[in-house]
């Protein structure tokens, strides 16, 4: 018998499943925003890639240990990316469409991220 682990959105609160991987789930709060509309922060797409913007966007236990979810505009993949694996444990979340990282390590992601230009908003 398998159990169904779950996880808590930092923004709404909202409980829900976590995948095999155990990272996040497809909280309403991740995709209450219209892309037409803008970002969290009340930012169109165009001017969060104009001023590198990189949100925080909620923190969700896993069974890898907590971690936070990023949001960017997809420009940002290859820098997030080249984020240090053994650091950061940063993987693509495909159901909350956001990048997750180490807890323990955000302030390292904070600081490698705004020294390639990137504004990080929590």
């Amino acid at each position: 018998m398998t159990t169904q682990k779950y996880g808590q959105c930092r923004d709404c609160g909202a409980p829900g499943p976590l995948d095999s991987k155990g990272f996040g789930y497809n909280c309403d709060c991740a995709n209450e925003h219209d892309p037409s509309a803008g970002m969290p922060g009340g930012e169109t797409r165009e001017q969060m890639v104009e001023k590198k913007t990189i949100f925080v966007t909620c923190k969700v236990d896993t069974r890898f240990g907590p971690k936070y979810g990023l949001r960017s505009h997809r420009n940002a993949k290859d820098d997030i990316k080249a984020l240090d694996w053994e650091t950061t444990h940063r993987a693509w979340d495909p159901q909350s469409r956001k990048w997750m990282v180490d807890v323990d390590a955000i302030d390292h992601v904070k600081a490698e991220l705004q020294s390639k230009g990137y504004v990080v908003v929590f």
